[in-house]
């Protein structure tokens, strides 16, 4: 599958069910990784650290992909924001 037919599919479930965990995950690896769309990485790992319980793997992998994204646009290294966090 390609990369443009992959975020199709992303895109696709995302509009169906925006709080598609696997679909938001995909998505925000995709563009932080194979585009190098930091900025637009950010809000998808943010909405993922939204649905997923702070303590889990994951949102600790989500907030260092968040603080990566960060960093590599030159901006400050606040934690991203967690289930429960204001």
């Amino acid at each position: 599958m390609t990369y443009l037919a992959q975020t199709r599919y992303v895109d696709r479930a995302l509009a169906m069910d925006p709080d598609n965990l696997h679909a938001l995950w995909v998505k925000a690896v995709s563009l932080f990784e194979a585009k190098a769309h930091y900025a637009e990485s950010i809000p998808v790992w943010e909405r993922f650290l939204a649905l997923v319980p702070e303590s889990t793997t994951d949102a600790a992998t989500a907030r260092g992909y968040v603080l990566r994204a960060r960093e590599r646009l030159g901006g400050p290294q606040r934690p991203a924001p967690g289930k429960g966090s204001p």
